[in-house]
């Protein structure tokens, strides 16, 4: 069933909404993305990796937090994919330009993942 709802989530993502549905729709790409391979691979496959990089600019320090989240969740699966698509850049950009703790800290904490996924794949290629 979470499957199914993948490509609706990700098209929420994609429209011309209001913010804040696109960052509940990240929160439950996230959550989805959380546990299992198959979502995470799912939601990739959907292409929600460009317009989750692109939420990494919104005005609500919520939706950057979900989307960093989000990336940091895809990472654990997919690091390479979202270093391409440029999010661990777009994520260090976050991190030097924000004032706010909590998304410091949010994004520290994606950038590890990342960091630690992509070191992981460059081993095994």
């Amino acid at each position: 069933m979470a499957l199914g709802a993948v490509p609706l989530l990700v098209s929420l993502l994609q429209a011309d909404l209001d913010e804040a549905l696109k960052e509940q729709a990240a929160a439950t790409l996230s959550c989805l993305a959380a546990f299992y391979a198959t979502n995470r691979s799912s939601i990739i496959d959907a292409g929600a990796l460009p317009l989750v990089v692109e939420l990494l600019g919104a005005s609500e320090v919520s939706t950057v937090k979900e989307a960093a989240t989000l990336l940091s969740n895809l990472g654990k699966t997919y690091a390479r994919e979202v270093l391409e698509a440029g999010g661990m850049s777009s994520l260090e950009d976050m991190l030097t330009m924000t004032q706010d703790d909590s998304v410091r800290e949010v994004v520290s904490e994606a950038l590890k993942t990342l960091q630690g996924g992509v070191g992981q794949s460059l081993i095994s290629d």
